[in-house]
């Protein structure tokens, strides 16, 4: 990752960062063996999402994953990888070479691909995935949003 930061800054964010990570996974454990009452619940799930917060502060470095990260995190080859940065299905972070992807859009295919494995034989699902991702995309632009808004309305018409 080329940051800018001295490796000690680097280092010492990397230490805050995995503080904060443990304490993050000490209460998710919590939350997992507690019976809570509704009040109490929120003020867990507060907690949760404040250490969610200062990890991401303590990580706000800049640069994305690597091929080889985003294919063992997402279960694929890397040239897979490679073939959905090109598709536009994983989104490159600009300017970093060697490649780098960036995190958000691994979250976004891991969360579709979960539910395709789930759904579709193994030769099948990389096919939904695509599927999945273009129509979504599809359905982000407003032409699109207006012509399925006519459709509901009943007001287009079979030629």
């Amino acid at each position: 990752m080329s940051s800018g930061a001295p490796p000690t800054q680097l280092r010492r964010r990397a230490a805050l960062a995995r503080l904060e990570a443990e304490e993050l996974a000490d209460a998710v454990s919590e939350l997992r063996t507690a019976s809570l009452s509704k009040p109490e619940l929120e003020r867990a799930l507060e907690r949760v999402e404040t250490l969610s917060a200062r990890v991401q502060k303590a990580l706000d470095l800049p640069g994305g994953l690597s091929v080889a990260q985003a294919a063992e995190r997402l279960e694929v080859s890397e040239p897979t990888i490679r073939k959905w940065l090109a598709e536009g299905l994983l989104e490159r972070v600009e300017g970093h070479k060697p490649v780098e992807v960036t995190q958000r859009s691994v979250i976004e295919v891991e969360r579709v691909l979960g539910t395709i494995r789930e759904s579709y034989p193994a030769r099948r699902w990389s096919e939904a995935l695509a599927a999945f991702l273009h129509d979504r995309d599809l359905l982000g632009q407003e032409w699109a949003r207006e012509g399925v808004e006519q459709m509901r309305r009943g007001e287009l018409i079979e030629r």
